[in-house]
């Protein structure tokens, strides 16, 4: 498993390309915002019965993990740093997804040339 994972982030043959982890992390981050709000209408009673918009509301938990269900014991710990636990893990997640992201991309691409 843990050579499966070396080969997977060759730095040497496959570099990092900042621009598709940048982008990757614009359409994540209005991913997960707009999920947030929709989740948060849905929570509150004011989102309706429209399925696409309960979707979307629902798609939150997506964007939570993986830093939310491993720090969530922590949050209930420790409650007055709780705002910044959770905005720094989403912007965890954002970011973990783009590198995921653009590892596909360049080992995708990197292949076919």
């Amino acid at each position: 498993m843990i050579k499966r994972i070396k080969s997977f982030l060759q730095y040497d043959k496959y570099p990092a390309n900042g621009s598709i982890i940048g982008v990757a992390f614009l359409i994540f981050g209005s991913l997960t915002v707009i999920s947030f709000l929709y989740a948060f209408a849905l929570d509150e009673g004011t989102l309706g019965d429209n399925p696409t918009d309960i979707f979307i509301a629902n798609s939150f938990n997506i964007w939570r993990f993986p830093s939310h269900t491993l720090l969530w014991p922590i949050i209930d710990i420790l409650p007055f740093l709780a705002p910044l636990i959770f905005i720094f893990g989403l912007l965890f997640n954002m970011a973990f997804y783009s590198f995921i992201v653009e590892r596909i991309f360049t080992r995708v691409f990197k292949r076919r040339k």
